[in-house]
């Protein structure tokens, strides 16, 4: 064997090496553990596409926790509910949401998720050190999910301990 096809099998075992373990490594501006879907490619090369939807159900959940305890380095959960896909074909679900907490340091996302796996968490920013609030917003679109009931969830993931006032999600369910 010359050494020109073992330079080319070198060359493929490295490609599949390095594409194997790009998916073990977090997105950059995610928390730490964050269960992703896959990043879509559409409009990465400036051709952008845009796929019409017939929405089929909203689903809006609000609150305020009332000053309520964010823990520190991990995924809070501020609101979990179900959803359900009536179409035999399949469904696409929406989220849009909004949080409000007091900072006390450090980053912050808001994630959410169908059935476990995040849309969309992207860290919101560097909290100051304030007695006062801020407010985050975030969107994301599911993978196509079947027939049938699904678990959506809003989490806050914060750096350090901060706490959770005012927050709403709204849902909606699309026919693919």
């Amino acid at each position: 064997m010359s050494i020109q096809p073992l330079f080319k099998a070198g060359l493929l075992a490295a490609a599949v090496i390095a594409l194997s373990s790009q998916a073990a490594v977090a997105a950059p501006g995610t928390p730490p553990g964050a269960r992703m879907k896959p990043a879509a490619t559409e409009g990465a090369g400036g051709t952008e596409s845009y796929t019409v939807r017939k929405v089929l159900k909203i689903y809006i959940n609000n609150g305020n926790g009332f000053g309520s305890a964010l823990s520190a380095a991990t995924f809070n959960t501020i609101e979990s509910g179900t959803v359900n896909c009536t179409n035999a074909a399949g469904c696409t679900v929406g989220q849009d949401s909004m949080v409000q907490l007091a900072p006390n340091g450090g980053n912050w996302a808001i994630c959410l998720a169908v059935n476990g796996i995040y849309s969309t968490c992207q860290y919101q920013g560097h909290l100051p050190h304030v007695s006062s609030f801020v407010v985050g917003n975030a969107k994301g679109f599911s993978a196509t999910v079947p027939f049938g009931l699904h678990t959506v969830r809003t989490d806050v993931y914060v750096d350090a301990a901060s706490t959770l006032h005012g927050w709403q999600t709204d849902t909606r369910v699309y026919k693919p």
